[in-house]
């Protein structure tokens, strides 16, 4: 499969004919009217750090931008964004207006992965960013194929070349955001557990997992290694990989389905797995 670019999905010619649109326009945009995405999964962080460098150096990048009604969604930039704030709000009259590239995108979604393309390629994330922004990334690049777009290829495949890390990687992640309970999501959002911990924890069943919370709570992560290497022995790779298709939700299955491919996963699971789920 040839190397993926996010060019290819920003080239108008791979759009349906009806959202084929190009082009930005540059403009001030006073800072009242600037509004931060919803669709933002990432921490605002070190903040006035940026605001002293851009004080000292200016605003060296333009935020882009699309219209929403009366305001702007900030599509790439609310770091700069609210450094400038953080100026403006201290007295320095320069930043009550900011260049901003206004983009005629009108669809949501490709709107959402030029905001993840756009952290992801130009700030350090922590784990927790890191696995959410390829659970999205997944789920907008199937949106998009819905809407129209031509996107060949499986899509665990690219979403590792898009984010420019491994195939592991990415199933790495994917089994966090699907199978880690919510006590132990919120201790990885913290930063409490990496993402070594958080995978071996998403290995184990439910229960399990809540077993090892309580006493990670204890111990600390030392306690999920020493949970995952007792449940390591109990059952061959086949049967634990069977019992967490059982675990799906349709919406999971269905999913899994489409990209069973890229899984390793033999013929017999896949013959149990027809007849038994769907």
């Amino acid at each position: 499969m040839p190397k993926f670019s996010m060019n290819d999905i920003l080239n108008s010619q791979s759009r349906p004919p009806e959202q084929r649109k190009d082009g930005f326009t540059l403009v001030d945009v006073p800072l009242e009217k600037l509004v931060p995405s919803t669709a933002n999964l990432y921490g605002i962080r070190e903040i006035e750090e940026l605001a002293a460098s851009i004080e000292a150096m200016g605003l060296l990048h333009n935020l882009v931008v699309r219209r929403k009604g009366e305001s702007y969604e900030i599509v790439s930039g609310e770091r700069r964004f609210h450094a400038c704030k953080l100026l403006f709000d201290g007295g320095n009259a320069a930043f009550a207006s900011l260049p901003c590239k206004v983009d005629a995108e009108e669809s949501d979604t490709l709107t959402e992965l030029k905001l993840i393309y756009a952290n992801a390629s130009s700030r350090e994330l922590t784990d927790y960013e890191k696995t959410e922004q390829a659970r999205r990334m997944k789920e907008l690049f199937r949106q998009l194929r819905q809407e129209g777009y031509e996107i060949k290829g499986r899509l665990r495949e690219i979403v590792a070349q898009a984010l420019d890390v491994s195939q592991t990687q990415v199933a790495r992640m994917e089994s966090v955001s699907e199978r880690l309970i919510p006590e132990l999501t919120e201790e990885f959002r913290a930063g409490n557990i990496g993402i070594t911990d958080a995978y071996d924890a998403s290995t184990l069943p439910p229960e399990q997992q809540r077993e090892a919370l309580e006493e990670y709570k204890r111990d600390g992560a030392r306690a999920i290694k020493k949970m995952k290497k007792a449940d390591s022995p109990k059952a061959s790779p086949k049967k634990r990989t069977n019992d967490w298709i059982r675990g799906m939700t349709l919406e999971e299955l269905a999913h899994f389905l489409s990209d069973w491919k890229s899984s390793k996963i033999d013929i017999a699971i896949i013959d149990w797995l027809k007849e038994a789920r769907v």
